[in-house]
């Protein structure tokens, strides 16, 4: 799948959580039994922002030093993706990651569609390098490229998506 086709996927799986957290009962929002639907907006908002580096311009992206990946690069970052990708329960461990009190809907919009508009304007800025320059850093999995950014995000949308669903529909 190409980075443009993986991005429109993103942005209706995004839509989709949205539509489904406007409908969600007051309960759904507050409560006990760990995250709520603000906090999970919150926390994916947090890690989005954190994987794709404060959002740096194009500029700034092209002026980043992109050497040749080695082999146990290449390892590192193939593990680190596989599990990313499973729909495998993991601690956050990095307390930026953490959500405070939780976020709206329409914050988590606004930072939604920021977080969009500069990955559309990349994948232009950077042309047919946007698949293949490891202009970004993840935590785990090392220097990565956009394409790989976007996978990551989008199994992380995709994971917290179950949760927001039960909890918008009252069994959460």
């Amino acid at each position: 799948m190409d980075l443009t086709a993986r991005l429109n996927e993103l942005q209706q799986l995004r839509h989709r959580l949205l539509r489904i957290s406007e409908e969600a009962p007051p309960s759904a929002w507050r409560g006990e039994g760990g995250w709520r639907l603000g906090q999970l907006l919150e926390h994916l908002t947090l890690a989005e922002r954190d994987m794709l580096g404060r959002l740096p311009t194009v500029q700034e992206l092209r002026r980043r030093p992109n050497p040749p990946r080695g082999p146990v690069s290449w390892l590192r970052r193939k593990a680190s993706l596989a599990v990313l990708e499973w729909p495998l329960p993991m601690p956050v461990t990095a307390p930026r990651l953490h959500p405070g009190e939780g976020i709206g809907l329409e914050e988590a919009h606004a930072a939604w569609a920021e977080a969009m508009g500069w990955l559309r304007r990349i994948v232009d800025g950077l042309g047919p390098d946007a698949h293949r320059l490891a202009v970004l850093r993840h935590v785990s999995a090392g220097r990565i490229t956009l394409a790989e950014a976007v996978r990551i995000d989008m199994g992380h949308f995709r994971f917290h998506a179950g949760r927001i669903e039960r909890l918008a529909l009252g069994s959460g």
